[in-house]
């Protein structure tokens, strides 16, 4: 059936009115046959015809149903910009570009709310979800809460300065956290930075690179005397049985403070006197044995399920930093009065440190210090073993017997060098 076409009295206007096809403006009017308009015009000597659309459709700049007005309205400005040799001639151009600047225009949306967005919803919407398969994402969670959060958390990742950082810094320093740690926080802003420059919120270097961290070197030069180990576990024992009980087995066995917050029954064996670290910094599980000290301590345990950890927090969760009360421990013990260098301040660390001291200092083998501690490279046992004064003293006197009459030979001589001219 060959479709019969009505002209408007709209010039240059047509249409053909669907058989069956029909539509409605709005819920309540009423039902209209559809219609099919086109434009037709002429511009320096080429003729040009486009369907405008259905009057079911929409005009997408205004939203309502084309009409013979509307159309008539399209074909003036059509054929105004053919005429004026513009870029914009038929309806195809137009429509190309209104998807382009409707597309400059969510563009522009997106870039504004990415510019938007702060640093503590990109971390937890974005960052720490891609985090899930790592074993540092508990650690980092809890940086994050601690140190990174509380300073940057509402503010605009792209309003960040090395300003913001350096108080972050300033913080962990004022604390007495160590310098590792500080470069680990520093390392959680850089990989949020570097995701966010990859998804295009921000275009700048991370202003992490603008502050400079000290220097790691945190090897211990200190340990504790066995009294002052008494004192501190007797502080300790008074005042929380749970970090008292982490202490001493850190004092004892070695263990970091990690290692024993993920320890769970199921690592404990009585009968054999042995303990399972599991996932340790070296990537290895380790065994170590149970003084009887320690074993005693364990035995007083009211032991539960293989896989509950022994040392959990108030809510059951896993420790992942040691409490105040072991600051304010040390801190009235005077343990640290007066030492200005971090290395020599005793902290939780300190008793491993005091730990691998002790058995040094005690004749045991480097290398079955290795083991115990756990240490993937030999250069890391080395760090914890200070020989003791009185040892030091022993070495240089015995090598003055092996020399016969070294030491009278300086009796009261005077050595004189011969001046070179």
């Amino acid at each position: 059936m060959a479709i019969k076409w009505i002209h408007s009295e709209q010039k240059g206007v047509r249409y053909y009115v669907h058989p069956t096809k029909k539509y409605r403006e709005g819920e309540s009017g009423p039902y209209k046959k559809d219609r099919c308009y086109v434009i037709r015009y002429q511009a320096h000597g080429k003729r040009y015809e486009h369907v405008v659309g259905w009057a079911s459709e929409l005009d997408p700049k205004d939203g309502k149903h084309w009409n013979e007005l509307k159309a008539a309205t399209l074909r003036a400005e059509l054929m105004g910009n053919a005429k004026g040799h513009q870029e914009v001639k038929t309806i195809s151009d137009m429509r190309e570009k209104a998807r382009k600047q409707e597309e400059a225009k969510q563009a522009e949306v997106e870039k504004k709310e990415k510019e938007s967005i702060t640093f503590g919803k990109y971390f937890k919407d974005t960052y720490f979800p891609d985090m899930a398969h790592k074993k540092s994402k508990d650690v980092e969670q809890f940086i994050y809460d601690k140190w990174i959060c509380p300073l940057i958390g509402k503010l605009r990742i792209n309003d960040l300065t090395d300003f913001h950082l350096k108080k972050i810094k300033k913080n962990m320093e004022d604390s007495g956290k160590a310098v590792r740690t500080i470069h680990y926080a520093f390392a959680i802003v850089s990989q949020v930075w570097n995701r966010a420059r990859k998804d295009k919120i921000v275009q700048r270097d991370c202003p992490t690179r603008d502050v400079k961290l000290p220097r790691i070197d945190n090897q211990k030069k200190r340990f504790l005397s066995p009294q002052e180990a008494n004192d501190l576990l007797a502080y300790l024992k008074n005042k929380s049985r749970q970090l008292y009980e982490l202490a001493y087995l850190s004092l004892y066995t070695g263990a970091r403070f990690g290692e024993l917050a993920g320890l769970t029954w199921r690592r404990i064996n009585l009968k054999d006197g042995s303990i399972i670290f599991r996932n340790t910094k070296s990537g290895k599980d380790r065994t170590v044995f149970m003084t009887e000290g320690v074993k005693a301590l364990f035995e007083a345990m009211p032991e539960g399920k293989a896989d509950d950890l022994i040392f959990p927090d108030r809510k059951g969760k896993r420790l992942f930093s040691v409490s105040a009360t072991f600051d304010r421990a040390i801190a009235d013990l005077g343990l640290n009065k007066g030492v200005v260098d971090p290395r020599d301040k005793i902290t939780f660390h300190s008793l491993r440190h005091t730990h691998a001291s002790w058995l040094v200092n005690n004749g045991t083998n480097l290398f079955l210090v290795k083991e115990i501690l756990g240490h993937a490279d030999f250069k890391m046992t080395t760090r914890y073993s200070h020989p003791a004064a009185d040892s030091i003293r022993q070495a240089m006197v015995g090598l003055e017997k092996k020399i016969p009459g070294m030491a009278e030979s300086q009796t009261g001589q005077v050595v004189n060098f011969s001046k070179e001219t």
